[in-house]
């Protein structure tokens, strides 16, 4: 979308109906003055019959002839009514003009509306879905505790964010944004960043984490909030509203999370941060070394998938008792040493 001219949206703002009555209100005008003038001498004359009388009719029918540019020759102007057909010839030049280009215009103008709000809805229900995607992924990859996809998904939330911000802002403001569809979807669209920054604290509280990873969930919160406060400011809708103070509530709740661990992050985590999926054991068994296992091998596994040291514990023992792998060396495995590396973790 570009910017129109002064000028251009002047007109564009201006009903065809409102031209063609300026038209009509002119040519009656110029019909009254010719008329008056005629009573003086200056207005207009009959070529037939210089001597006859000009009335009423015969003044509205010369304003529309010449308003027209058509001049049947049956009467002219004398004096100053040279001045004023001159006037009124240009004066229905420019409005005839207009009128039939806004008239030939206007269905042009329907079509590419039509277009560009099918464009607009379409990116606009393509960040809803895409949100909701990552929202999805994000949920499985914290019960996965796949800490390089979540990162991931941070790192994409921050992008999605700014970008649609930018989108609605953009076409807000050069575009059509802002009618009942176009609300509804924005609701639609805030719900999904709100899912998206209670994920934020739920990752906290069930997955091992870093300040790196931390750095990120805040960035990708800090856009959610920028995005949810700009549909705020978009709309008069006390639902988006609400959803956007839920929005920097968890924010808020996140930093002080963080703030009150001080460091150790394992206290974050919850009795359900220890949850074991199929992908788990599968992430794990993939990277198990050939035996005899080093001294400590869960660490080497925990520092390598980014999980903690217990819940390494945790899976190398469920894969023993599936029979997955060999019983050998279980030792590495014990209850006792489970308690012992869920202090070191902390």
């Amino acid at each position: 979308m570009h910017q129109r001219s002064s000028l251009g949206n002047i007109l564009d703002r201006i009903k065809t109906s409102t031209l063609i009555f300026s038209l009509i209100g002119g040519v009656l005008v110029a019909a009254i003055l010719f008329y008056f003038l005629s009573c003086i001498g200056h207005g207009i004359q009959s070529t037939i019959d210089k001597d006859s009388a000009i009335g009423i009719s015969d003044s509205i029918c010369f304003s529309i002839v010449t308003v027209s540019s058509l001049g049947y020759g049956d009467y002219r102007p004398i004096g100053a009514g040279r001045i004023l057909a001159t006037v009124e010839v240009i004066y229905g030049l420019v409005f005839l003009a207009i009128i039939v280009s806004k008239l030939a215009s206007e269905r042009t103008s329907t079509l590419i509306k039509l277009v560009y709000a099918s464009d607009t809805q379409r990116r606009l229900l393509d960040f809803i879905e895409s949100s909701n995607e990552r929202n999805h992924e994000m949920n499985q990859a914290i019960l996965d505790h796949n800490y390089f996809l979540v990162s991931e998904l941070a790192s994409r939330n921050k992008t999605a964010f700014s970008t649609c911000k930018h989108f609605i802002n953009y076409h807000h403001k050069f575009g059509d944004i802002g009618n009942d569809w176009d609300e509804k979807q924005n609701v639609r669209l805030i719900k999904a960043v709100a899912k998206a920054s209670d994920l934020a604290n739920v990752i906290i509280s069930n997955m091992h984490t870093d300040p790196d990873l931390h750095n990120r969930i805040e960035s990708y919160l800090k856009q959610a909030e920028s995005l949810s406060e700009h549909i705020d400011n978009l709309y008069s809708n006390d639902r988006i509203s609400r959803i956007h103070g839920h929005i920097i509530s968890q924010k808020n709740a996140f930093i002080v999370a963080l703030e009150r661990a001080k460091g150790n992050f394992g206290n974050l985590r919850g009795s359900k941060g220890d949850s074991i999926t199929d992908t788990l054991l599968a992430r794990v068994e993939r990277v198990l070394p050939d035996r005899p296992w080093p001294e400590n091998v869960n660490k080497a596994i925990a520092k390598e998938l980014k999980i903690s040291n217990k819940l390494a514990n945790k899976v190398i023992a469920k894969l023993i008792s599936q029979g997955k792998i060999s019983a050998i060396d279980t030792e590495l495995t014990s209850d006792e040493n489970v308690q012992q590396e869920t202090a070191t973790d902390r």
